[in-house]
């Protein structure tokens, strides 16, 4: 619990990169593996304000998975 709070601001850090590398008004779906787990985590961010500036400007859904419950297919 301690460490996922410690991460939480390089967390929010990183999703503020990827916020500004695409167009303003269009909503996202980010994911990522996590090993450790074998979990796929989608995360899906929709904008709460006109001009978002920041993660925080965001409502963000978290979907996961297990990667074994995957199709090695998809």
């Amino acid at each position: 619990m301690e460490i996922k709070a410690q991460n939480e601001p390089i967390r929010m850090q990183l999703y503020d990169q990827f916020l500004k590398m695409t167009p303003a008004k269009q909503q996202r779906l980010m994911s990522t593996y996590d090993i450790k787990e074998g979990k796929l985590i989608l995360i899906h961010f929709k904008t709460t304000v006109q001009q978002p500036q920041s993660a925080a400007d965001y409502i963000r859904t978290n979907l996961e998975a297990l990667a074994k419950d995957i199709h090695p297919l998809d």
